[in-house]
């Protein structure tokens, strides 16, 4: 075979393994985004004294806005996914108000944001992580044979300074690391055994102590935020669970 033949076919042998090769391309293969959605799941707890229930809505960075049902004094909204990011709170109350709050909503993580009021006219926000959102299964987390409870004071004219846990006809006290101010929770979860509990909560305004009780049924391998509120006059507890 002459030289130029040779290289004719080698030209056509290229050209047609060029179009076997396209052949094999998997179109079924998911195409990688050009924009990755990153979210977070917030919870709005309404703990702001005075001020009755909150209308609250949240406006991303973007300008999306995301609406939330109306949260009575001393209620939760649904945990709700968001856009994370900064982002703005708009709430109004059915007394005191209306509030504008930068909030930050951290990726991936799963967040509590207390709405709380020193003065029964404007709210703040606390905002507590909770945890990642895909570490529900995590047994280093959630063990086996253990319930987990942590405190948050919302009280805005009293400390929560001690606590007490019942259990059937066995009362033992709780050590916090130090008294709880508005706003304040503590940084570490207490581990129970499950089983149903009696809280006794005491906060103190520096002169005087006043209790409130929330009872509650804890289940191992789940997460527990027990919540003081209200004014003294007329304290308040409640308790949240992890989703």
């Amino acid at each position: 075979m002459r030289k130029a033949d040779k290289n004719k076919l080698l030209v056509i042998v290229s050209i047609s393994l060029l179009f076997f090769l396209a052949g094999c391309v998997d179109t079924g293969v998911q195409v990688i985004p050009s924009t990755i959605d990153f979210t977070s799941q917030v919870k709005i707890i309404n703990l702001a004294a005075g001020m009755g229930t909150a209308n609250v809505s949240l406006k991303t960075a973007s300008g999306k806005t995301i609406p939330f049902s109306a949260i009575a004094f001393g209620s939760k909204s649904p945990l709700t996914a968001v856009p994370s990011g900064s982002a703005k709170l708009y709430v109004t109350y059915t007394t005191g108000g209306p509030d504008t709050i930068q909030v930050l909503a951290q990726t991936y993580y799963k967040m509590n944001f207390f709405i709380v009021s020193a003065d029964g006219k404007k709210g703040s926000v606390v905002a507590n992580l909770s945890r990642y959102i895909q570490s529900a299964g995590d047994t280093s987390i959630y063990k086996k044979g253990v319930a987990q409870v942590s405190f948050f004071n919302g009280s805005p004219d009293g400390s929560l300074t001690s606590v007490s846990s019942v259990l059937g006809s066995d009362t033992s006290a709780i050590a916090l690391e130090s008294s709880l101010a508005m706003g304040e929770g503590s940084s570490t979860f207490v581990g129970l055994k499950p089983g149903n509990y009696k809280f006794i909560l005491t906060a103190s305004d520096g002169t005087t102590d006043s209790q409130t009780i929330v009872t509650a049924n804890l289940t191992e391998k789940n997460r527990y935020t027990v919540i003081v509120y209200d004014k003294m006059s007329s304290i308040k507890s409640t308790i949240l669970t992890d989703d």
